[in-house]
């Protein structure tokens, strides 16, 4: 029978027996940011039990974009997969055979020392302890790692990132975008007088009071587009995307666009290093 390492065994024996879809996260408390996510989950992997079942997981949040779960009974073991991406300060989980396949978002927030995952409708789903690295080793177990469809999850996360739909006024460059974007990044960017933009500051310092600009903002990858090159650690990719704006005094903004990107890996996440964004020109 497997047997959890000792810390992990200690971990879930904290975790709430009783059921706790009644209970609610204290209206004091407020909700981490993507970026205190990204940090606290993130290359981490979570222990705990159902309240409802008689089950124990351990899911490891990998850097490149998979979710890694093990289920146990005490007597059996299922390894399950799936995707996670971070936008508007949620984490969203997807499991390719669970819950037919819907994706799930929560809100988190700190509780003493304790992290509690918060379902939309304000429910505690459960506290999440969490620890470094893959010490159960499920990325070796899991799924093979596929490049194309890592830096392809990405792409998706980069697209969701820049498009705060109603929300564009209270856009944060930090708890959005940010991370996707090496402290170099060099970016020309949607301007046909090609607007060049030189390093991570320069790159808030443009868009953040742009976005902010608008009442509504959605920036759409067009999926059938997505054409990727992987190399080793470093990938290359073109699509085209929609763009789509609108102001308080009713000025809308509607334009397809094409991007090129050029990434970087590192430590099993994926990074902009280059990024061109620019409007049809007229022949």
């Amino acid at each position: 029978m497997f047997k959890l390492p000792l810390t992990a065994t200690a971990l879930a024996a904290t975790l709430m027996a009783a059921p706790i879809a009644a209970q609610t996260v204290p209206a004091a408390q407020t909700e981490m940011t993507s970026e205190e996510i990204r940090e606290v989950a993130v290359g981490k992997t979570t222990f705990g039990t159902f309240a409802d079942r008689p089950l124990s997981y351990a899911v490891f949040v990998a850097p490149d974009g998979r979710l890694i779960g093990k289920l146990m009974d005490g007597e059996s073991e299922q390894i399950e997969t799936g995707i996670w991406k971070i936008e508007n300060n949620r984490l969203i989980g997807q499991w390719d055979n669970l819950k037919d396949g819907e994706a799930n978002a929560f809100a988190y927030v700190r509780v003493g020392e304790n992290v509690h995952a918060i379902r939309d409708d304000g429910s505690l789903d459960r506290v999440q302890f969490f620890v470094e690295g893959d010490p159960l080793g499920l990325s070796a177990g899991g799924a093979p790692r596929d490049a194309a469809a890592s830096v392809q999850a990405f792409v998706s996360e980069w697209s969701n990132a820049w498009s705060p739909g109603d929300a564009a006024e209270n856009w944060s460059y930090e708890d959005t975008v940010g991370p996707l974007y090496s402290d170099n990044v060099l970016a020309f960017d949607l301007t046909e007088d090609v607007t060049v933009i030189r390093g991570k500051a320069d790159h808030r310092e443009i868009w953040q009071p742009f976005m902010r600009g608008f009442d509504r903002w959605r920036f759409t990858a067009l999926p059938h587009s997505v054409d990727i090159d992987v190399v080793e650690d470093a990938a290359f990719v073109t699509l085209f995307v929609n763009i789509e704006g609108l102001r308080a005094n009713g000025e809308r903004f509607s334009t397809p666009a094409q991007a090129t990107l050029f990434l970087t890996e590192n430590d099993n996440s994926w990074q902009i290093e280059h990024e061109h964004i620019s409007l049809p020109r007229k022949e």
